[in-house]
C-alpha cells in the first residue's frame, strides 16, 4: 500500500488530481454513494438553478457498469501517462498554462456537444455518450 501512495504522490499536481479525482466520483458514482444524475452535465440546470459543479463532475465522472470497465481502466491509464508528459514536458515551468490549456479544451468540447446534439442523456453515459434530439415531424 505504501507503494501505491508513494506512485500517487510522485504525479505531477494537476495530473494527480485529476486522476483522483475521477477514481473517485467514478467510484462514488458506481456504487450508489453518490447518484450519477447529478454528475452529469445538463445545460439547463447548470445555467437556470446555478448548478456550478457540473462542468467539473462532468469532466471526472466515468460511469463504471460491467461492460465499460476495463474501458475505464485503459482510459486512467492514458489520463496518467499523457496528461503527465504535458505536465512534466511542454508545460513543465508553466503549471497556470496546463491549467488553462485543459480548461480550454473541456470547455471546446462541451461547447460543441451542446451546439451539435442540444444536451447529454441523463442515463450517465460518458465515454459512450449517446445525445438526444427532438426532430419536429416533417
Amino acid at each position: 500500500m505504501d507503494e501505491v501512495r508513494r506512485w500517487f504522490n510522485s504525479l505531477p499536481k494537476f495530473t494527480r488530481y485529476w486522476f483522483g479525482g475521477t477514481v473517485a466520483l467514478s467510484l462514488l458514482g458506481r456504487f450508489g454513494l453518490l447518484n450519477p444524475r447529478y454528475l452529469i452535465l445538463v445545460y439547463d440546470l447548470f445555467i437556470n438553478n446555478f448548478q456550478i459543479w457540473r462542468p467539473v463532475t462532468s469532466v471526472l465522472y466515468y460511469p463504471i457498469t460491467p461492460q465499460t470497465g476495463f474501458h475505464f481502466l485503459i482510459n486512467l491509464y492514458f489520463l496518467v501517462n499523457y496528461s503527465k508528459l504535458l505536465e512534466t514536458g511542454v508545460f513543465a515551468t508553466r503549471p497556470a498554462e496546463y491549467a488553462f490549456f485543459y480548461a480550454a479544451f473541456q470547455l471546446e468540447r462541451d461547447s460543441h456537444n451542446f451546439s451539435t446534439h442540444g444536451y447529454a442523456a441523463p442515463d450517465g453515459s460518458h465515454g459512450t455518450q449517446r445525445f438526444v434530439r427532438v426532430v419536429p415531424a416533417a
